[in-house]
């Protein structure tokens, strides 16, 4: 990704007014607030959820959603390309695009996963939050050429391996994250894992100096 020259790095963005927006015009309150004890915040946690769906599918051409019967929609990438590019280039909002589809964001659909803020000394610092998705049926990931110089699918013991070869450079919160989820041997098992937050490291000054945060539930 452009902000991580040479690192693997898993697909993210920035939180936009927009997303805050979404989320209090068309979210229940109670989704609202509970979304934001889950992240330890005041208000607008929901907002986060938001941005993860919108991320997805400008980053990775994946859209987490429902269409008008409830389902996983499943855009075929030649019809996702250019929505995506529009939403990109800001022709398109997402809010257009549910409209335009009759479409629900799939939030049910993302697992909070970890909290991470860059130590002091970095030169870029990020304030973090990282989720989990299962992958819909019948869709395909489509990299952003001027974000992600490729894109790829390996397990986390591959990935981990890699980094140790010296193959892929990888910063904390992405080794610790792939560490966490490891030993989990399918998708229903890594779900039902980082629900109970089984995923999460032991909260101690090493993972502190790395940026971890406290987890809030």
């Amino acid at each position: 990704m452009a902000a991580f020259p040479d690192l693997h790095v898993f697909p993210g963005g920035k939180l936009d007014e927009e997303d805050v927006q979404f989320a209090r015009e068309r979210c229940d309150l109670p989704l609202q607030q509970s979304a934001s004890r889950q992240l330890g915040l005041d208000t607008d946690g929901l907002a986060y959820w938001v941005a993860v769906v919108r991320e997805c599918f400008e980053e990775a051409g994946v859209l987490l959603a429902y269409d008008a019967k409830q389902r996983l929609v499943s855009f075929p990438a030649a019809d996702a390309k250019p929505l995506r590019e529009a939403m990109i280039e800001r022709r398109l909002s997402l809010a257009e695009l549910c409209d335009r589809f009759q479409l629900t964001l799939a939030l049910d659909h993302l697992h909070y996963f970890s909290h991470w803020i860059t130590p002091e000394v970095a030169p870029k610092r990020f304030n973090t939050r990282f989720f989990l998705a299962v992958m819909p049926d019948r869709q395909e990931t489509l990299r952003h050429a001027t974000e992600t110089r490729t894109g790829e699918w390996v397990t986390p013991v591959e990935a981990l391996a890699k980094a140790e070869r010296g193959d892929w450079q990888m910063i904390a919160p992405t080794i610790y994250s792939l560490t966490g989820i490891k030993d989990c041997p399918d998708i229903d098992a890594l779900v039902e894992h980082v629900g109970k937050g089984g995923h999460l490291s032991v909260y101690n000054e090493e993972v502190n100096e790395q940026g971890m945060q406290p987890w809030a539930s």
